[in-house]
């Protein structure tokens, strides 16, 4: 049990200690001031084997633009006006509590450019202008401490962790319905999009058919050839009160669709909530559609991602609320438009509740690329594949949780510029070299489980 005296710091600093020591699967205790420690914080007269120096007071650490400093490799965040280098005599020559808790927190989320529905936009954002996006921050200041502290680093597999968001689906049965509420929509608003909305009408209407999109005996198959997969299905749909443009168009209440994810379900998969780009304005919104799932399917449900990543601002009430709601494991921190360490770390993590000053009760795993952010325009299948295995090789030096992002409708051919081919051709090169394949739950439950 490595002892740890705080002689500085706060909550903030405690809690990125234990992140820390987390990754390094090192047990630790807190020790009163003037107990001898192995490891102390701050500058104090009691002794400590070892000591790391504060980078600033604790009112500082929630700065949105903190400063980045390169030194041997290792891209250091340190408070903005000060200096920080790698190496000191006897000590780290930086605060790594600091700059674990700034990209655990990602202070600079709440002053980044934001698509519409809040989502920070990866290229112009804090990580994108400082070029940190592939660096998974936390486990290189990890590896420092285990350095300072003389521990050899936990030697770990890295795990691939196949999820799908179920967005465009069941067309064949909705998409009049969406069609028609779509256009009596546009044509109450005056909107000058009306005349197209009455032509795509006209063609649905004319186009009725399975939906090319659902490929649920193809991912059947791939459950049983690759292991289990991770499907976030969404309970509110663009049909109910109050929906956005954006929501999906399919009702899970519909026992055609229920039964396929009760199906796969039974298969091994795991299915989790996709909420709605409404859930993060409400926690009863979230305790809501959490129920209408686990009612439509049968099966608790307790992993978690938002359409179009939108935890919102406020990610503090919105993390929350899914706490509460029973849900154990949240996917929610990925980004659209470029792959890469949204918060710096590659395995599960509890986020830093503000106004408690302690962790939530609930995992969060940040989600490492989503298919649009590699299959873009003028991007070859070897490119994509290229970037994807860069990022396997990455996870592979932390033993990090590479987590994918695939829309369930990739394996439509005609769907997400070649996305599917990429997925088939990258996941099964992968599972042939024997990547274990987990679930975000499995992960959860794992570290759930006492030491």
């Amino acid at each position: 049990m490595l002892r740890v005296r705080f002689d500085r710091g706060g909550p903030r600093a405690e809690y990125a200690c234990a992140e820390l020591l987390r990754l390094l699967g090192r047990p630790w205790s807190r020790v009163s001031a003037g107990e001898e420690a192995d490891l102390a914080y701050g500058g104090g007269p009691a002794p400590a084997v070892f000591r790391i120096r504060e980078a600033a007071p604790e009112s500082s650490w929630d700065d949105p633009r903190p400063g980045v400093t390169i030194d041997g490799g290792l891209a250091i965040v340190h408070p903005a006006g000060t200096v920080a280098r790698r190496r000191d005599a006897g000590s780290l020559g930086y605060d790594p509590f600091f700059a674990t808790y700034a990209c655990l927190t990602a202070p600079w989320e709440r002053v980044d450019p934001a698509n519409e529905v809040g989502t920070p936009i990866a290229r112009e954002g804090w990580l994108g202008r400082n070029d940190l996006l592939a660096r998974p921050l936390v486990h290189d200041y990890a590896s420092d401490l285990a350095g300072l502290l003389r521990v050899e680093l936990p030697v770990r597999a890295p795990v691939l962790v196949l999820t799908h968001d179920v967005d465009e689906q069941f067309g064949h049965l909705f998409r009049v319905r969406e069609a028609r509420m779509r256009f009596a929509r546009e044509l109450r608003a005056g909107s000058p999009g009306v005349l197209r909305r009455a032509l795509g009408l006209a063609r649905r209407v004319a186009t009725r058919g399975i939906d090319p999109n659902d490929r649920w005996e193809e991912w059947h198959g791939l459950l049983a050839e690759w292991g289990p997969l991770t499907f976030y299905v969404a309970s509110f749909n663009f049909f109910d009160e109050g929906a956005a443009r954006y929501d999906v168009a399919y009702d899970v209440r519909d026992p055609r669709v229920s039964n396929q994810f009760r199906a796969l379900a039974a298969a091994g998969a795991e299915i989790g909530i996709h909420f709605s780009l409404q859930a993060r304005r409400s926690p009863d919104q979230i305790r809501k559609e959490v129920e209408r799932l686990e009612d439509a399917l049968g099966v608790p449900i307790r992993s978690a991602r938002h359409h179009w990543w939108a935890l919102g601002q406020e990610t503090n009430t919105t993390l929350g609320a899914q706490a509460a709601a029973g849900i154990r494991v949240d996917c929610s921190f990925g980004f659209s438009d470029v792959s890469g360490f949204r918060r710096g770390i590659g395995r599960p993590f509890r986020a830093f509740d503000h106004d408690r000053l302690e962790p939530f009760g609930i995992w969060s795993l940040p989600t490492t690329v989503m298919d649009r952010a590699v299959v873009r325009p003028g991007c070859t299948v070897e490119d994509a594949i290229a970037e994807l295995e860069s990022l396997w090789q990455t996870a592979g030096r932390i033993g990090g949780a590479f987590v994918l992002d695939w829309h369930a409708h990739c394996l439509n051919p005609a769907a997400l510029a070649g996305a599917g081919t990429v997925y088939r051709r990258f996941v099964a090169d992968l599972v042939r070299r024997g990547a274990a394949v987990s679930t975000p739950l499995a992960l959860a439950r794992e570290l759930d489980r006492p030491a």
